[in-house]
C-alpha cells in the first residue's frame, strides 16, 4: 500500500510538472522590472497602462509613465497575429480600442528583446491574449 501511495505521489508531481508554462504566473510590472531575471523565457500575466503609438507598443507602469515616454519604466508589446483581444465587456475589439487604456496581458517574457531602439525593459512576446480592465472606482 505504501509502495502504491509513493506511486501516486510522483504521478502527481509529473503530472503538476507538465502543467508548468501552460498556466501564465501572475506577476506585477514592478517585480518583472526589479527582476528581469527570474522571470525571462516564462509565461506571464501582467497589468499595466497600453500605449500603442508609432515606435512605442508597450505596457507602462501608469498614464503618467506614459504621458512623459518613461520607457525605462515601459516593457515592448510584440503584436504578433492570433491575439485575442477583448474589451472590458469580454467582447472581441480591435487592438486599436485598447491604445491608452489599463489591460492585462499574457505572453512570454524576454529580457533580451527591449523594443525600439533598444529603450525599454524587455518584451513580451508570443502574446496569447490582451484585454481591458474595467475601472472600478470612478472618483
Amino acid at each position: 500500500m505504501r509502495t502504491f501511495s509513493i506511486f501516486l505521489l510522483i504521478i502527481c508531481f509529473t503530472c503538476l510538472s507538465s502543467f508548468q508554462g501552460v498556466f501564465p504566473e501572475r506577476v506585477s510590472l514592478i517585480k518583472l522590472l526589479a527582476n528581469p531575471d527570474e522571470y525571462h523565457g516564462k509565461k506571464i500575466m501582467v497589468t499595466g497602462f497600453l500605449h500603442l503609438e508609432l515606435e512605442d507598443n508597450s505596457l507602462y507602469f501608469s498614464r503618467e509613465h506614459a504621458n512623459y515616454l518613461s520607457t525605462e519604466n515601459a516593457i515592448w508589446v510584440n503584436l504578433g497575429k492570433n491575439i485575442r483581444v477583448e474589451d472590458k465587456e469580454g467582447s472581441q475589439t480591435s487592438i486599436d480600442a485598447l491604445n491608452r487604456k489599463y489591460v492585462m496581458i499574457i505572453g512570454k517574457f524576454n529580457k533580451d528583446r527591449t523594443g525600439h531602439m533598444g529603450l525599454f525593459s524587455g518584451e513580451i512576446e508570443d502574446i496569447e491574449r490582451i484585454f481591458e480592465l474595467k475601472k472600478l472606482y470612478h472618483d
